[in-house]
């Protein structure tokens, strides 16, 4: 079969063929020919954002344009002997196969992934950039060294998986993010951890929260997002915060997420105690002033 001469199609219909393409079609095309690679760069596809996360066993790429997430998988493989990624036609050899619209190609080292990264922000224009760190598939050497490349990016959200984090690193972790990014920690934190920068990042997410109190909350200001997953707070520790919040006059958060301690029930009435509550005609939906 002739190979489709796509290179030598009028501009105004390589615009309209590429604004129906998916990311990962893109970039399968950008794979094919370089001079491709660096027509598509010019044409700078929109995306909502993309994921990038690393770790020995699951490294990955995630494309979104709005709730979908294609996704480039890197699996890894004994032979490393190749040549340094520059350019994402040297991705062809990698490619293993495709599966439900993700793309499956042989593992990567770390300069392999920010070269793939540098070649992914000419290739679209993004609003987020997502990395995600497997903590629990990584030498402590290695997520630091990966922190620091990370940290010489722009990006959104800076997100650590699995593992258990030491006061010290969850420290130096701290100190570094910027306060503009979104943080979220997906791995067990110490009982007794505690740090000044913990709660004021743009948004944050802390899978493991038992190290707060209820007070801690009471600092947090001009936040997005707050989640907390699992806590040491019922249903009291909440109309605590509940009442604190409405009576602040700053800026705290657009909204949190807070899940009670294991066995803790809901106490609706405890919750809402002393706030004034405006329900809808079911009962479905209820806000406090």
């Amino acid at each position: 079969m002739k190979k489709f001469p796509i290179l030598k199609i009028p501009d105004v219909v390589f615009r309209e063929v590429i604004s129906m393409m998916t990311p990962n079609e893109i970039v399968k095309l950008s794979m094919s020919d370089f001079k491709i690679e660096l027509l598509l760069r010019n044409r700078k596809y929109k995306l909502r954002a993309i994921h990038l996360q690393l770790g020995n066993i699951t490294s990955r790429i995630d494309m979104n344009t709005t709730n979908d997430c294609p996704v480039v998988m890197f699996q890894k493989i004994d032979n490393n002997k190749r040549k340094p990624i520059t350019q994402l036609v040297q991705l062809r050899d990698r490619f293993q196969k495709e599966i439900d619209e993700d793309l499956c190609l042989t593992y990567v080292s770390l300069d392999e992934m920010f070269s793939i990264y540098s070649n992914l922000n000419q290739l679209f224009s993004s609003r987020e950039i997502n990395w995600i760190l497997r903590f629990d598939e990584l030498k402590l050497e290695e997520f630091l060294e990966y922190v620091d490349r990370i940290l010489t990016t722009e990006f959104y959200r800076f997100k650590v998986v699995g593992g258990s984090m030491s006061n010290d690193l969850l420290r130096g972790l701290m100190e570094k993010v910027p306060e503009k990014a979104t943080i979220v920690i997906e791995s067990d934190i110490p009982s007794d951890y505690s740090h000044a920068k913990a709660l004021k990042f743009r948004s944050f997410k802390y899978r493991e929260a038992r190290w707060l109190k209820i007070e801690d909350l009471f600092c947090i200001r001009k936040s997005y997002i707050v989640k907390l997953d699992i806590t040491n707070f019922d249903s009291s520790d909440v109309n605590r915060f509940l009442n604190y919040w409405s009576d602040c006059d700053k800026d705290m958060m657009k909204e949190i997420i807070i899940t009670l301690k294991e066995g803790a029930q809901i106490n609706q009435q405890e919750i809402l105690k002393n706030l004034i509550v405006i329900s809808d005609n079911d009962g479905d939906f209820q806000f406090f002033m």
